[in-house]
């Protein structure tokens, strides 16, 4: 394991109690439920990334959707996908190898990402 064995006994723990949940509707559902409380032109799902660019020189972060549009993410944008995607869509910015990404998700936040 790459994790430690706090991490590990944690959630076993909450496996083996029940104290863990899943909404009925799957895991989807979570994301429309933040969706539903965001302005309508503030956030993007069920489409298709092709690239995310970190902000630079000013520029806000912008995602390449696959469709060939381009969209500014003036505040940041979040890449909650699993490591190798995240790596994909980062151009190679996120080392997924030892499987955490911690010291990269530090400076992506700086650079206006968050990795999940």
């Amino acid at each position: 394991l790459t994790t430690s064995s706090r991490l590990f006994e944690f959630v076993m723990r909450m496996l083996a109690t029940g104290q863990n949940c899943l909404p009925a509707a799957g895991i989807g559902a979570m994301a429309q439920q933040l969706a539903a409380r965001l302005p309508a032109d503030s956030i993007h799902t069920g489409t298709r990334v092709q690239q995310v660019f970190g902000a630079a020189g000013g520029r806000p972060c912008r995602v390449q959707l696959a469709d060939g549009q381009s969209v500014a993410a003036a505040r940041g944008v979040v890449v909650a996908v699993e490591g190798p995607e995240a790596s994909r869509l980062l151009a190679g910015a996120l080392d997924v190898s030892g499987g955490a990404c911690s010291a990269w998700c530090c400076s992506c936040v700086e650079r206006g990402c968050a990795c999940m």
